[in-house]
């Protein structure tokens, strides 16, 4: 059975069980598109956008916690405007 490199199967139990592998946004859900690069001759290339991530602990005020959050380069701007974590949440929950 062949699994992929960076599984936590492959290495046995060295991973925690709450690694997340794929890049999504904890807060946005942001994740990879996908298209074609379509060349002057109209040759078609498939084409990856990879979100701008990174692993950031948020505290907050609140609930008094810090979490550890993968989180896109633009949730970071909106939850230094908001000022909190909850804040934000509620703010996104009006929304949808």
């Amino acid at each position: 059975m062949r699994f992929h490199i960076y599984s936590p199967a492959y290495f046995g139990n060295k991973f925690n069980e709450d690694v997340v592998m794929s890049r999504i946004c904890d807060l946005t859900g942001k994740r990879r598109l996908i298209g074609n690069k379509v060349s002057h001759a109209n040759n078609k290339t498939k084409t990856k956008n990879e979100p701008n991530l990174h692993f950031k602990k948020v505290y907050d005020a609140d609930s008094g916690q810090t979490i550890k959050l993968r989180l896109s380069a633009r949730a970071i701007k909106t939850l230094d405007k908001v000022g909190s974590l909850t804040k934000y949440l509620k703010k996104a929950m009006k929304k949808g």
